[in-house]
């Protein structure tokens, strides 16, 4: 698979910030690209000589397998946006009220070290990879108290849960927390959430009849998941030295390259139906996340840490 930039239209055109960051998305798929900008031969050329405007070309071989592949944990900023959209997946007309609660708890989390001891992170904060304790302890904080707020209300909760958390019949409380898990917990943990998936999510409740505050436990157990912490990528098929992105896999990474958080609704619909892993369902998506205004994030923070306008303010 080949991809390459559309020559510009005259010796002076110079590709858009934005049309940068679309053009990393096109190879997010790809195993491993290969290229060459230019040569060390020549004489060089006058400052008056025009710039050459052929584009590079980069092609992608299926072949070769990265060196390294560390377990990457989500950045400041990326987690920040994740536990956000959370909250107001889990309740949307009340969600701004807990983001003030939890606020305390975020600003505890670890800022991201833009320069590491060896000075490998070349100024970018997201190449943080480091964790420490005090990340285990905000993280774990922020889950506690996304959850203690979920279960402080009862509308609230059946926002959350449904009715039936609230609704008083014992009878009905397995089922109810079970649909939490597998609902919550697909945009907690970035996939499908299977059988085991629930026996193990549920076991901070105990026995039925629940009480509300087990499913906030629930819901502060899937939030400190290493699902939802790191990006977990196991690929279609764990065989051989490389495997091919599921949909959801493939979907989060789109979304945090383009968003910095996780999947919204149609990008998930369109991991769950299969489409993403169609080449035109892929553009789709690519260029429906491209053109919405909270690309513009994302795009503003690399810039602001590549030139380091920081150091100006």
């Amino acid at each position: 698979m080949s991809h390459s930039s559309p020559p510009p239209t005259s010796s002076r055109e110079r590709r858009s910030p934005r049309a940068a960051l679309l053009a990393a998305a096109l190879t997010l798929g790809a195993s491993a690209c290969v290229g060459a900008i230019g040569g060390d031969d020549g004489d060089g050329t006058s400052p008056t000589d025009k710039v050459p405007s052929t584009p590079t070309n980069f092609v992608c071989d299926d072949s070769l397998v990265p060196t390294s592949l560390p377990l990457r944990r989500l950045s400041l900023a990326q987690y920040r946006n994740t536990v956000g959209d959370l909250v107001r997946w889990l309740a949307p007309s009340d969600a701004d009220s807990i983001l003030t609660d939890v606020e305390p708890a975020l600003a505890s989390v670890p800022d991201d070290t833009r320069i590491g001891p060896d000075k490998h992170f070349a100024a970018y904060g997201r190449l943080d990879q480091a964790v420490q304790q005090a990340h285990v302890d905000a993280t774990y904080g922020v889950a506690e108290a996304v959850g203690a707020a979920i279960a402080a209300s009862p509308a609230r909760l059946a926002a959350a849960a449904g009715d039936c958390a609230v609704d008083g019949d014992a009878s009905n409380d397995e089922d109810c927390l079970a649909e939490l898990i597998r609902a919550f917990g697909e945009q907690a943990l970035r996939r499908p959430v299977t059988d085991e998936d629930v026996a193990f999510y549920a076991q901070p409740a105990g026995a039925a009849p629940f009480e509300a505050a087990d499913y906030g436990d629930v819901i502060a157990l899937l939030m400190t998941s290493p699902h939802m912490l790191y990006f977990v990528e196991h690929g279609r098929d764990e065989a051989g030295d490389k495997v091919a992105l599921d949909g959801y896999e493939l979907a989060s990474r789109l979304s945090y390259h383009f968003w910095q958080t996780l999947p919204d609704e149609a990008l998930f619909e369109a991991a769950r139906s299969g489409e993403l892993l169609t080449e035109a369902g892929y553009q789709a998506q690519v260029d429906r996340l491209f053109a919405s205004p909270r690309t513009r994030d994302a795009l503003g923070a690399f810039f602001r840490e590549w030139l380091e306008n920081t150091v100006l303010e």
